[in-house]
């Protein structure tokens, strides 16, 4: 956001009352002064004062999903790692750091699971709102290559498709099947023309080059 959306994103801002939100009096008085701050200052602030960006980064998101001017899309990869044991532990929510952090509790991931609204509950019945952008999509993709159950992945995306009957105009799901093994041979076979470790290595010039590429 702060290098490359600098421009779209200095044209909002966050007003004090919605700040009071997210921060504590104190912390308030620790941001930059004014009667409102544009969100390319408060990110550039969250960057310098480490303890407040948890803060600054809801509020950005609060702004930029409740905006009707821009389009505001989130791109996940790998969407289904949020439906397996978390990974995260920290003392201030479990003072023995035994129990991980739930996902949706997370300040960095409960924006992305509140807009996508699904479950791996084996329960028809739970259908919850997607609380999405009000100018813009989510775009979540899942695959296998992550220790996630299988009957995990196969809830999630049957409740995606119970989700599709009921808020069609706000969700699509795709399957992309896997691919074939004349399309794995090819692959292989592209990565042994040019080379895979050297593709890793060369910083993009091998595939930029239309001689290498053919």
């Amino acid at each position: 956001l702060v290098h490359f959306n600098r421009d779209d994103i200095k044209e909002f801002s966050a007003d004090r009352e919605l700040l009071k939100t997210y921060f504590t009096e104190d912390q308030v008085e620790e941001l930059p002064e004014g009667d409102s701050i544009d969100l390319a200052a408060l990110c550039d602030f969250a960057q310098d004062n480490v303890d407040l960006a948890a803060g600054c980064y809801d509020t950005v998101l609060h702004v930029l999903m409740n905006q009707e001017e821009k389009p505001f899309d989130i791109f996940i990869d790998e969407f289904n790692i949020f439906y397996k044991k978390s990974e995260y532990y920290h003392g201030d929510y479990d003072y023995d750091v035994i129990n991980p952090i739930p996902y949706p509790i997370i300040n960095l991931f409960k924006p992305i699971l509140d807009a996508m609204a699904l479950t791996i509950e084996d329960d028809g019945e739970k259908i919850l709102s997607p609380q999405l952008m009000k100018k813009g999509a989510i775009v979540a993709a899942t695959s296998l290559m992550h220790p996630v159950p299988k009957r995990a992945n196969e809830y999630l995306l049957d409740n995606a498709k119970r989700s599709l009957a009921q808020h069609s105009k706000n969700l699509a799901v795709v399957e992309v099947p896997r691919l074939t093994k004349l399309e794995v041979d090819h692959m292989i076979a592209n990565y042994e023309c040019i080379g895979l470790g050297h593709l890793r290595l060369d910083e993009g010039k091998t595939v930029n080059d239309p001689n290498e590429m053919e």
